[in-house]
C-alpha cells in the first residue's frame, strides 16, 4: 500500500504577524524606553549644569538593556521578542476594538456601507474622502454582477466583503496578492496608531504622579503621530475594499 507524500509543513509566522503583531510591540517597547530615556537625560543634563547631583551612575533603561543583551544576547533577544509579539497581539486587540469598532463601525462605517450607499447619510466632518461612495453606474451595474453571480441582495456589507474577497482569492491570483499586501500595511497602520496612543497615555500618567513635565511634548508628539497613522489606515482599508470590488468586476464582466 503507497501511502501520500507528506507535503512541506509551511511556517506559521505570516507577513500579518511581522506587520500586525511584532513590530507594534517592538515600537511600543522602544517608544518606552526611549521616552524615560529623554527624560534622565534632561535631568542627567539639567544636574550637570547646576551641579547638583552625581550623574556619574544615572540610570538608563537602554543603558541596562544593553548590558543585558551583551550578557545573554541569545536568550536577551529571543525573550525580547516573545514579549514583543505577544504585546502586539494586545494592541492588536485593543486597536480593533477602540480603532476600529468604535470609531469605523460606529462613526464612519466600513468601506463597503460608504462605497456603496448602504450607512445612510450621517454628516461627518473629518475623513469624507473615506466616505465617498461610487458613482451610481458602478453601485447598478456591481449589484446587477454580485446578485447574479451570488443569488443573494446586495445589502449586508459583511457578506459583500467576505463574498467578494472569497470569489477574488480563488479566481483573481494576482488581485488577491495585491489585497493581501494592502491588508498587512493597514494593520501594521491600524495597530501602530493605537501603539503610539498608548505610549502617550502611560506617559500621561506618569506625569500625572510626577512633578516633571519634559515628556508633554512627546506627549502630544505621540498623539500627532497616532493619528497622521490612523489617518493611513483608514487610506489603506479602503484601498483594500476598491481593489477586491473592482477585481471582481473586471474578472466577471471580463469573463462574460
Amino acid at each position: 500500500m503507497e501511502f501520500p507524500k507528506i507535503k512541506a509543513v509551511p511556517i506559521p509566522f505570516t507577513l500579518y504577524d511581522f506587520f500586525g503583531y511584532l513590530l507594534p510591540g517592538i515600537t511600543f517597547g522602544a517608544l518606552i524606553i526611549f521616552s524615560f530615556d529623554i527624560r534622565e537625560a534632561v535631568h542627567l543634563v539639567t544636574n550637570k549644569i547646576l551641579g547638583e547631583a552625581d550623574i556619574s551612575h544615572y540610570p538608563f533603561l537602554f543603558k541596562d538593556f544593553i548590558l543585558l543583551l551583551h550578557e545573554s544576547p541569545w536568550f536577551i533577544s529571543l525573550f525580547g521578542l516573545l514579549v514583543a509579539y505577544l504585546l502586539g497581539h494586545v494592541l492588536a486587540a485593543l486597536s480593533s476594538y477602540f480603532v476600529e469598532r468604535l470609531l469605523v463601525q460606529s462613526w464612519l462605517k466600513y468601506p463597503t456601507e460608504n462605497m456603496f450607499g448602504l450607512s445612510g447619510k450621517k454628516k461627518v466632518f473629518f475623513f469624507r474622502n473615506f466616505r465617498r461612495s461610487h458613482s451610481p453606474n458602478f453601485i447598478a451595474q456591481f449589484k446587477s454582477q454580485f446578485e447574479t453571480h451570488f443569488k443573494i441582495p446586495l445589502s449586508s456589507p459583511n457578506d459583500i466583503f467576505w463574498i467578494t474577497w472569497s470569489f477574488v482569492a480563488h479566481n483573481c491570483p494576482i488581485a488577491f496578492a495585491r489585497s493581501s499586501h494592502f491588508l498587512n500595511l493597514y494593520a501594521f497602520s491600524r495597530n501602530l496608531s493605537m501603539t503610539f496612543l498608548m505610549a502617550a497615555l502611560l506617559l500621561f500618567v506618569f506625569e500625572l504622579f510626577s512633578c516633571l513635565t519634559v515628556h508633554w511634548l512627546l506627549i502630544l508628539l505621540y498623539c500627532l503621530i497616532a493619528v497622521i497613522l490612523y489617518w493611513n489606515y483608514l487610506k489603506l482599508l479602503r484601498r483594500l475594499n476598491d481593489e477586491v470590488y473592482r477585481s471582481f468586476y473586471a474578472f466577471v464582466t471580463g469573463s462574460d
